[in-house]
């Protein structure tokens, strides 16, 4: 539902409110650039995200908002009015009511205010509970300040205060339509962003791939994103070790692909050896290993002589892969008996 400020703020203080806080942000933002020259709160529309919307009125004949000089001097609206009157909007929203309202001022009397002191908002007159407040209130005098040009000058202590205020990212991720995911991410003044690409892990299991860039601004408060996602293409790699029965580390030899492979392990044939050879999976994308899968024992007997021989592993496409023994150079084959399995 659709509010202004004047109805979400009327009569209710609220001078520890991170929405007021967020809201005061984007609106000193639009009054830096030049996008706004007025602001009263029947002016300003928010939606329930605290989302400034476009104006669907114009209530600048409000007087309790302009500037001196538009009132005294018939000047015309610019960013230092502007200024002025996003002082007292401040004003109303921490505390509910307008500072003529609040003061019992009338209106009437800005000319005359103007010849007292250097603003029409007094810091000092203000309570404050908390170093927060001190600077919301510096902000508020500055910005009043009856010199239009010293105005911006409260822009410093307005934005430390909002500065104090802890700003989440609530982030569902959208697969389908459906929420497969929920994530709580802390920014800080610098603002961020979930990046284009990034894993996630659903509440399925199942793992997905955010589709765009999600910027995450520094907003005072927690504040909800959709992050639209995509399910994560496998991309399963196979690598074929191979460890000594008594050993407790395993030796990659291979890196299975759709190619004709050959390997040549250096064995010792000193005594019988027994060499257990595992098939490996692994995911491409996050380079760990899924599972390990124990393939075939081989029983290489001892030589007469002991000595250097080569065990040859050679994958064929298809998945099969075959063991032989050869002689240290790798030229004569020891044994027609060459073992064979598939993987």
């Amino acid at each position: 539902m659709n509010l202004t400020l004047y109805d979400r703020f009327k009569n209710h203080k609220n001078r520890d409110s991170a929405e007021i806080a967020d809201i005061l942000l984007t609106l000193c933002t639009m009054v830096d650039k030049g996008e706004i020259e007025f602001c009263a709160p029947e002016t300003i529309f928010i939606n329930d995200n605290s989302d400034i919307l476009p104006e669907e009125e114009n209530y600048k004949n409000n007087l309790y908002y302009c500037a001196h000089e538009l009132l005294t001097q018939g000047a015309s609206p610019d960013q230092n009015s502007a200024w002025f009157s996003f002082g007292l909007l401040i004003y109303f929203m921490r505390e509910g009511r307008s500072y003529y309202e609040d003061k019992k001022i009338s209106i009437t009397d800005i000319f005359e205010l103007s010849k007292v002191g250097e603003s029409l908002i007094d810091s000092k007159k203000i309570p404050a509970q908390n170093e927060t407040d001190k600077l919301f209130n510096s902000a508020m005098e500055m910005m009043t300040s009856w010199n239009p040009q010293k105005r911006s000058q409260g822009v410093k202590p307005l934005l430390e205060a909002i500065r104090n205020y802890p700003s989440v990212a609530e982030i569902d991720f959208v697969f389908d339509g459906h929420i497969i995911a929920h994530d709580n991410r802390d920014v800080d003044i610098t603002s961020d962003a979930l990046c284009a690409n990034a894993k996630i892990k659903g509440t399925d299991g199942q793992k997905y791939i955010v589709l765009e860039e999600l910027p995450l601004p520094f907003r005072p408060g927690h504040h909800r994103y959709k992050a639209h996602v995509k399910k994560a293409e496998e991309n399963i790699e196979k690598f074929l070790f191979v460890s000594e029965s008594s050993a407790s580390s395993m030796i990659k030899i291979m890196k299975i692909e759709n190619d004709f492979l050959k390997r040549d392990i250096k064995i010792t044939r000193d005594r019988e050896r027994t060499y257990l050879f595992y098939v490996v999976y692994a995911d491409a994308n996050e380079k760990r290993p899924l599972t390990k899968k124990e393939v075939y024992h081989l029983n290489v007997p001892a030589a007469a002589s002991g000595g250097q021989y080569l065990l040859r592993a050679t994958y064929i496409p298809d998945n099969k892969l075959t063991l032989a023994l050869f002689d240290n150079d790798g030229i004569r084959q020891l044994s027609d008996n060459v073992m064979e399995f598939y993987i």
